[in-house]
């Protein structure tokens, strides 16, 4: 039906209100989930959180049958991270709760929670640029950097080529695997779009294969 130009303005219109209340969507969380809390640490335990490592011994040697074995202490490395807290709070009255159509204090505890994976997601892509080693994609070949500087400006996309010489580089680093012998990189779409568009990429030398055998004649 359509409204006359004398219809009262107000509830007289507009009186329905929709019984499901929408959120705004979130970013993707992609960084959380490759990191994991040190274990032990909680309350009580301090300000501050000292790391130690421990180096490994160096190759040993040929030594005869009568030899006396050479003895060494590997070296032990620490480094300290300060905690430091984050909060935020939304505010209520009582007087909102009691005349809300909705049960806002589930929807705001929901916001919470994504606001606590986004901020914690940031701040682990945040540290993770803090890395020493800086790789720039260039036409012709890409400026890898270990002094905590990009290279200069990226000129080109990353393709395969890229992908293996950073592979070899992070096995020279002596760089653990994530997970089954594999590396794992983070990129964004327009990160990844060289890589698709690569010739490289298409032969399909990264995928499983199987063969069928032949229908006898």
């Amino acid at each position: 039906m359509a409204w006359t130009w004398d219809a009262p303005s107000g509830v007289y219109r507009n009186h329905t209100l929709s019984s499901d209340l929408r959120r705004e969507a979130m970013y993707d969380v992609q960084t959380l989930k490759f990191l994991r809390p040190e274990p032990g640490y909680g309350k009580k335990k301090g300000d501050t959180l000292t790391i130690s490592r421990v180096m490994q011994l160096p190759v040993a040697g040929r030594i005869g049958e009568l030899d006396v074995l050479p003895n060494g202490r590997p070296a032990i490395n620490t480094k300290s991270v300060t905690v430091s807290e984050w909060g935020f709070k939304i505010q209520t009255t009582e007087f909102e709760s009691n005349l809300a159509y909705f049960d806002i204090h589930n929807q705001f505890q929901q916001m919470l929670r994504d606001q606590m994976a986004l901020t914690m997601d940031l701040m682990g892509a945040a540290a993770l640029k803090t890395t020493p080693t800086k790789y720039t994609p260039q036409a012709g070949g890409g400026v890898y950097a270990t002094n905590g500087a990009a290279g200069g400006t990226a000129t080109a996309n990353l393709a395969i080529a890229d992908l293996r010489f950073l592979r070899d580089q992070l096995r020279k680093n002596k760089a653990p695997y994530f997970r089954g012998g594999k590396f794992v990189g983070i990129l964004s779409t327009r990160a990844a779009r060289g890589i698709k568009n690569d010739p490289e990429s298409r032969i399909g030398w990264h995928r499983t294969k199987t063969s069928r055998p032949s229908p006898a004649g």
